[in-house]
Parts: C-alpha cells; structure tokens; sequence
C-alpha cells in the first residue's frame, strides 16, 4: 500500500493522462510535480536510467519478487527534487 511516506520518480509520454491515472488510483491527494521536461523520448530514458541507480537506496522492493521498484522512501519530495535537478546538470554536461 501506498501512502504519504512515498515519492515516485517515472517518466510519462503524456502527463496530463499520468496526472489523472494516479488520481483515480490513489484519490485526490497526489501531488504530481514536473521536474523536468524532455523532447526526446530517448534521452529521457537514459536519463531515468541514471536516476533509478542514483535513487536505489531509497527504492521500494516489490512484494512479489523484490525487484526494486520506482517508489521511494526515507527520502523527502524536496530533496528528490533537488537531486533529480543536480543529475540533469551532470547528464547536459556529459
């Protein structure tokens, strides 16, 4: 179960769909904030690879098969943010 102690970090090819699939799926209460914003479906997958390594002390194992999940925790929105933000940085410059 999802719950306030939880941040996820994904990427979506349509964001006002994503935005309102999640709230039908956890209500009215999800915050849904647009870090960063890519033209290039490619370069935001190598982009999200780069996060999900980053990130991994912080993800979710899935109950089913412990793979690591994108949700998170033990780590506050702002501070994702401020990484996410960080990473971008390094990602333009390499």
């Amino acid at each position: 179960m999802v719950n306030e102690d939880f941040i996820k970090v994904g990427k979506a090819t349509n964001l006002n769909s994503r935005n309102t699939s999640y709230k039908t799926i956890f209500g009215d209460n999800v915050i849904f904030d647009k870090v960063i914003l890519f033209e290039d479906f490619l370069i935001m997958q190598r982009f999200e690879d780069k996060l999900k390594e980053h990130f991994k002390p912080f993800r979710v194992p899935s109950p089913n098969n412990g793979a690591l999940l994108e949700w998170m925790t033990n780590i506050t929105f702002d501070k994702a943010k401020s990484d996410i933000k960080k990473i971008y940085q390094n990602f333009i410059n390499d």
